[in-house]
């Protein structure tokens, strides 16, 4: 229901104000980078980066979570979702975010929505973008 009268608002104000609003659904991004972490370079979804002293300590190892507390994701989980988003408004990924190394999961929601490939090579390099972090 929330999401219908949200859709019946956005399209009102689209309308209405002569804009172009474009949707985006953080919270399936969110299901599905939880069902399948490993494919977006994560390794903890369930668990708590400030909650472990470690993590905290070194942003390197912060990269590994998915969330930095229980409401935040981290630095690497706000790329997943930024890269998702330029990737629905078709900005070019190399133009609006650097692909980083592990990411393969970011490179296969830019190729569903964006057309870009993945090298498929073994750490996750994209063929769009050869630098790494």
């Amino acid at each position: 229901a929330f999401n219908q009268g949200l859709t019946l608002t956005l399209t009102s104000l689209q309308s209405g104000l002569d804009v172009s609003i474009t949707p985006f659904d953080t919270f399936s991004l969110l299901n599905t980078v939880i069902a399948e972490p490993e494919e977006y370079g994560f390794t903890y979804v369930s668990s708590q980066c400030i909650q472990q002293p470690a993590c905290v300590a070194d942003p390197a190892t912060a990269t590994a979570y998915l969330f930095w507390d229980d409401l935040h994701p981290t630095t690497h989980g706000h790329q997943v979702l930024a890269r998702a988003m330029a990737s629905k408004l078709s900005l070019s990924p190399i133009t609006a975010l650097p692909c980083i190394k592990k990411d393969r999961g970011l490179c296969k929601v830019l190729n569903t929505h964006a057309k870009a490939r993945h090298s498929g090579g073994r750490d996750g390099a994209c063929e769009h973008e050869s630098r790494e972090e």
